[in-house]
């Protein structure tokens, strides 16, 4: 009898420690056919998604009390098509959408690992098609730097509609700046108007690479305003890429990206969109 109630008893502490803490598993799985026309016409199956990217994820919280959690969030790409994981690192999963552990607290959030960077997220929002699928902006494609990673991101708490967080990527290389990455993202969120301001710097990789890559530097901004029948969204986005690397030139170049959108409700869960980049 005595051995029996030590059990319960050790149980009964077991279920309320894990009662402090959760661990989710989500995902989305998305796909569709699809047909583009220009130079050459293609048809096919979505690998990525057609309205939003394919993921597979786990994200948990541990309370450490005193007003304090701990965190972490894995997630991996899928083409749905293949099965393959499309964010590189080879055809088995990988937690290359986000990988991070941190430390949440009134303070706000620390997070150290690889994740989309605040920069990005300030803006990209603004995409009607999120950035995703036949639709999206070339606007963070060409060459951006959407993640950040070997990074400490900041991120934090929310002032009146208002929030802000910042990255810092080590470049983990022979030279301490190559592959650095600096930024800063701001967000205001006020009811039907929002709005977004990023900057980002990312160094090239000068030692390891043989003949010439680029330092990009970036800044964007948008918004968007809810009128309940529709929304309009809007972005504007600066990219300057300099050459570097041992037969670097002084050449530059600008990307300049914008995007206006319109979102429109149709029903309890459909929707409506439509896009000029």
């Amino acid at each position: 009898m005595k051995k029996s109630l030590i059990a319960l008893a050790v149980l009964a502490a077991s279920g309320a420690a894990m009662a402090q803490s959760s661990v989710t598993l989500y995902g989305v799985v998305d796909t569709g056919l699809t047909y583009s026309k220009g130079d050459e016409s293609v048809y096919g199956m979505t690998h990525v998604g057609g309205n939003v990217n394919s993921r597979l994820g786990f994200r948990g919280v541990e309370d450490l009390g005193n007003g304090l959690k701990a965190t972490f969030n894995l997630e991996a790409g899928m083409g749905v098509d293949d099965g393959n994981n499309y964010m590189g690192g080879g055809d088995g999963l990988a937690f290359r959408r986000t990988s991070t552990v941190g430390l949440q607290g009134s303070f706000g959030e620390v997070r150290l690992g690889r994740m989309l960077t605040s920069s990005y997220l300030a803006v990209s929002r603004y995409d009607a098609f999120g950035d995703t699928g036949i639709g999206a902006s070339r606007a963070w494609s060409q060459g951006y730097a959407a993640r950040s990673e070997n990074a400490i991101s900041y991120t934090s708490p929310n002032f009146s509609g208002f929030k802000i967080g910042a990255e810092y990527g080590f470049g983990e290389q022979q030279k301490a700046s190559d592959k650095r990455y600096i930024g800063i993202g701001a967000m205001y969120d006020n009811g039907p108007l929002s709005l977004g301001l990023g900057v980002d710097r990312l160094n090239g990789d000068t030692k390891n690479n043989t003949d010439l890559d680029e330092n990009q530097t970036t800044w964007h901004l948008g918004g968007s305003y809810n009128f309940g029948v529709a929304k309009l969204l809007g972005f504007y986005k600066e990219s300057k890429f300099k050459e570097t690397g041992l037969n670097a030139g002084n050449d530059s170049t600008k990307f300049k990206t914008f995007g206006l959108g319109v979102t429109a409700p149709v029903g309890a869960a459909g929707e409506v969109r439509a896009s000029y980049n």
